[in-house]
């Protein structure tokens, strides 16, 4: 009898290492240590200084530092605990749903919902008692920081359905594109108006430059990112349709 020949399928680059409840507690638990921790210095008062003790550090850097921690942690957690497209689909054959609105519910989309409202309650204890006078700054940190999350969550995903084992090249090359051209093209065109169409840019603009004379143009980078998450769900949800249409 000839030797029977074991073919090893290699293993996926993207399997989750994290469930989605666990992803969800550390990141409540990290965002609430982070905003517990920044409580005394404005006490829900930000821009606000408030006038406790001597400090010999600019305490108004520290917000934009939480800041930066909250969306590294969350975009590691959504690439260590999102579902790799094939897990999610075999689900769905094993389950009988077809729809997207299941698919999204398991997908990493609803994840980064959820990690964005989770870091918007976290920002806003910050901004609590100054609400009425702050609201932009707040709106514009908290909406740009849903939609670097659902940005990252619906790239990741379209890569995976379209590209598979090749994925991570073209989601670095989506990351760059949407990061940092526009600080190239700021740099290349001396002009300073261009870096805050980055998709991290808004937010860090918004609370460090508290007074911004350019706040409309804030308001347009934001406005641009949100048509770009609505180019990619609609690639996301093409690329699933196309998925079920071939299972069923």
């Amino acid at each position: 009898m000839p030797p029977v020949e074991l073919l090893c399928v290699p293993p996926h680059p993207f399997q989750p290492l994290l469930l989605r409840w666990e992803a969800v507690a550390l990141f409540t638990l990290l965002v609430t240590a982070q905003h517990a921790l920044l409580w005394d210095l404005w006490r829900g008062q930000f821009p606000i200084v408030a006038a406790t003790g001597n400090m010999n550090f600019d305490r108004g850097a520290l917000l934009p530092v939480v800041h930066a921690g909250t969306l590294l942690v969350g975009i590691l957690l959504l690439a260590f605990a999102s579902p790799p497209p094939e897990l999610v689909r075999v689900e769905a054959l094993r389950l009988g749903f077809k729809n997207l609105g299941a698919i999204f519910s398991r997908s990493a989309v609803s994840l980064a919902l959820a990690l964005a409202a989770i870091a918007g309650l976290g920002l806003l204890s910050q901004f609590i008692f100054s609400l009425v006078g702050s609201f932009q700054i707040y709106a514009i940190t908290t909406f740009n920081l849903a939609e670097t999350f659902l940005a990252f969550a619906l790239l990741l995903e379209c890569c995976r359905l379209r590209h598979k084992h090749r994925a991570l090249g073209f989601i670095a090359l989506g990351l760059f594109i949407l990061c940092v051209i526009p600080f190239i093209f700021a740099s290349v065109f001396s002009s300073e108006s261009l870096a805050r169409f980055s998709l991290l840019a808004p937010g860090f603009i918004a609370l460090v430059n508290r007074n911004d004379p350019e706040s409309a143009l804030q308001l347009g980078a934001v406005t641009v990112h949100l048509g770009v998450v609505v180019l990619l769900f609609i690639a996301w949800q093409r690329q699933w349709r196309r998925l079920l249409e071939k299972a069923a």
